[in-house]
């Protein structure tokens, strides 16, 4: 009896056994038998075929393939291997870049294996320089069968970013440098770092580095065995670069990898006014698989500078000109707990108090006049002042603290509205308004008399 391979459609199955259904004569001849014994026979073997493809299926293990390495540097070769393809077939494999849309050159266009008796494959790619940085998917395609499998690769090189630097207090400007530690630059594949070139550490803007602190960079091995990275002895530093010289590379025996680790990296802000915020970046020659240069590269930390501690009173929301007679000052007065520089700390929860300063009038304020700040700023939002007056401003402060004066406003009167009255008045009399209640002495009034002739 034949089996069917599982490749073949469930259509083609069907048809093999359900024609292969008659039962021979020895001689050959077709056998004459009832047709309730042909129809039974057919469906014993229609059910036979369909368990003997689920064993087939059941059995073949889904296709495979890898690389030797997860990281590869430009000019190497990555050693592809693959299973579970069918016997004899042709396999179309293709490395494509899934980092970025950028797939041109010959090295991304497919090619042609043959699949061994047991389903395996072995090929190669090469590294060019073109992959440095790179994400890189390989598929691998069996042209017979329909198998797919894929597996990712890279060609770069890691950064662990220096700690230390996202939260600098303002009030280091000019003064104590914060110490990072890091980075930390390790290599993914045999070298990834080059021979020879500069890794040039940018300050971002707001910041410098310290020029007394002594910068280190040792070199220790990652992976593997060998040679290993060397550098020059000397790291330069100035205000706003310090300078790397790479003097050698990795060995090819043993395929090390090697990681630079630099420490005595010193900042500061060079000014106490926020925001200040950026990386550490790279410029120098060095050409590191995985590592872009410039501002808007690869970051080799971050540095933030924050508001310092609290030294003053600041007001947020000013008291804007608002009518007397109780009436509340809207929006809401705030005021702020801020550092030396004027920066709002965005913390703490000190009692501010306001009270009024220049008093045209001789008003009084109401209102909740002591408030604790919550992260940061005391809100006042029921103050009111009941007399008018031209000129009046708040204090706002805080034990310990300088206050703040806030800027001029206006307690402006608003007269009430009188009761309509009608009346019958001759042609040449004189019409007499008394005013309402509350209105006095210059007082602006709206007057408005609607007549009819009768």
């Amino acid at each position: 009896m034949r089996l069917v391979s599982s490749r073949l459609s469930p259509f083609q199955r069907f048809s093999f056994f359900f024609n292969s259904s008659r039962l021979m004569h020895p001689t050959h001849a077709p056998a004459k038998l009832p047709l309730v014994t042909l129809r039974l026979a057919r469906t014993f073997l229609v059910a036979l075929a369909c368990l003997c493809t689920w064993t087939l299926t059941a059995q073949a293990a889904d296709p495979t393939v890898t690389t030797d390495k997860a990281d590869y540097p430009p000019g190497s070769t990555v050693n592809i291997s693959g299973s579970g393809f069918q016997a004899g077939e042709t396999v179309e494999l293709q490395v494509r870049r899934i980092d970025i849309d950028e797939n041109s050159g010959t090295e991304h266009d497919p090619w042609d294996v043959t699949a061994e008796d047991n389903g395996n494959i072995q090929t190669t790619w090469h590294v060019t320089m073109d992959e440095a940085g790179a994400t890189l998917e390989l598929t691998a395609v069996g042209l017979t069968s329909g198998l797919v499998a894929q597996e990712t690769f890279t060609d770069t090189a890691t950064v662990t970013a220096a700690t230390g630097g996202g939260s600098i207090s303002a009030d280091t400007t000019g003064g104590t440098y914060a110490t990072l530690t890091g980075p930390v630059l390790t290599e993914g594949a045999n070298r990834d770092i080059p021979s020879s070139g500069t890794i040039v550490f940018n300050a971002p803007a707001g910041f410098q580095f310290n020029t007394s602190s002594a910068v280190t960079a040792s070199v220790t091995l990652n992976s593997g065995s060998g040679t290993i990275v060397t550098l020059n002895s000397t790291i330069t530093v100035t205000t706003t670069t310090i300078t790397t010289t790479i003097t050698g590379r990795d060995g090819s025996s043993g395929s090390p990898t090697s990681k630079i680790t630099w420490s005595g990296i010193q900042v500061r802000p060079t000014a106490g006014t926020l925001p200040a915020s950026g990386i550490i970046y790279d410029s120098g020659t060095a050409s590191i698989a995985g590592i872009t240069t410039g501002s808007s590269g690869t970051s080799f930390g971050t540095l933030t500078e924050v508001a310092g501690a609290a030294t003053q009173v600041a007001f947020g929301t000013q008291p804007s000109d608002t009518g007397h007679g109780g009436q509340t000052i809207t929006p809401a007065v705030t005021a702020s707990l801020a550092d030396q520089f004027g920066n709002l700390t965005g913390s703490g929860s000190a009692n501010i108090t306001v009270a009024i300063g220049n008093n045209p009038a001789s008003g009084t304020l109401g209102g909740t006049l002591t408030k604790a700040a919550i992260s940061g700023t005391a809100t006042f939002s029921d103050l009111s002042i009941d007399n008018v007056g031209s000129g009046y401003t708040l204090t706002a402060s805080s034990t310990g603290l300088t206050g703040d004066t806030s800027s001029p406003f206006d307690i402006l009167r608003i007269g009430q509205r009188g009761a309509a009255t009608t009346a019958n008045i001759a042609s040449g009399t004189t019409l007499t308004i008394n005013k309402p209640t509350g209105v006095v002495s210059g007082d602006v009034m709206i007057v408005n008399i609607q007549t009819s002739i009768l």
